[in-house]
């Protein structure tokens, strides 16, 4: 449930749309960079229990890495576009689908990504939502 809402929560937000469009990808779903600059790239790190209770109710913590490439210059648009990821998924929360909370964790330092031949940085986000029945 958690993956298809963050990516969700990314494509769905207007402000984000302005700077990136449509293009955001999971890490595995593409092979080379896309010619179109900026773009999204994301990827689940890991799904752990964090709480069994006597109910049997558990809460799991997923985390996610998103990486903001754009062409090499300045980090203009990519401090814009993690503004918006830190806006989406900072302190958020969503019952409705099962999310408890939503944390932004860090953002890297500027960085070049040498094999799709552009500038990034990434964030770390941690989602702690209810399993499913």
């Amino acid at each position: 449930m958690s993956r298809t809402w963050f990516y969700s929560r990314m494509t769905a937000d207007a402000p984000l749309a302005l700077v990136v469009g449509t293009r955001i990808h999971q890490s595995t779903s593409i092979d080379v960079a896309p010619a179109v600059k900026p773009f999204l790239m994301y990827r689940q790190t890991s799904d752990v229990e964090r709480f069994r209770g006597d109910d049997g109710d558990a809460v799991r913590a997923i985390g996610y890495l998103v990486f903001a490439h754009d062409r090499a210059g300045d980090y203009g648009r990519i401090d814009t576009i993690m503004d918006h990821l830190k806006r989406l998924f900072k302190d958020t929360h969503d019952q409705a689908n099962g999310i408890i909370r939503s944390t932004w964790i860090e953002t890297s330092d500027d960085l070049r990504d040498d094999d799709m031949g552009t500038i990034i940085q990434f964030g770390r986000v941690q989602i702690l939502y209810r399993e499913s029945p």
